[in-house]
């Protein structure tokens, strides 16, 4: 019996640059919606913060024509994004401290750091003006 499974969305993993800024766009809205809440959610912006930036940085080298590989490394994608376009460079200090959020903003670790309402400000901040140069970028008729 040849029974057809259904569809559980587009194909793993998804390889068209507007669904990662779409994505991106998502986990920074969210993160800005987290700013404006009474509780401390310090931690949690500041992983979305990098989730945005990862998929931002994955979205467009995905449009230049990299093939995705696994890896949640700022530090490395913006490398990558440097050796398409040296215009990134401008973000190198101020991502630096992302890589550390995708684990010690996320999980519970044994040394507790502590994210304070200002860094998570600052986060947002930095996704945002990543947002806005790349959505830039992508839309140039330069891009893809």
């Amino acid at each position: 019996m040849n029974e057809e499974k259904p569809s559980l969305g587009p194909e793993k993993p998804v390889r068209t640059p507007k669904a990662w800024i779409e994505w991106a766009d998502n986990d920074l809205a969210f993160a800005r919606w987290g700013l404006q809440s009474d509780r401390p959610f310090a931690a949690q912006i500041c992983y979305l913060c990098q989730q945005a930036v990862e998929k931002y940085l994955k979205g467009y080298l995905i449009a230049q024509g990299w093939t995705l590989e696994k890896t949640h490394s700022i530090a490395k994608l913006l490398t990558l994004c440097i050796s398409v376009d040296e215009s990134f460079t401008e973000f190198e200090n101020d991502l630096a401290p992302f890589d550390h959020y995708v684990t010690e903003a996320r999980y519970p670790v044994d040394m507790a750091v502590e994210f304070s309402p200002e860094e998570a400000q600052r986060a947002v901040e930095v996704a945002e003006r990543l947002r806005n140069f790349v959505h830039k970028k992508l839309a140039s008729p330069h891009a893809e």
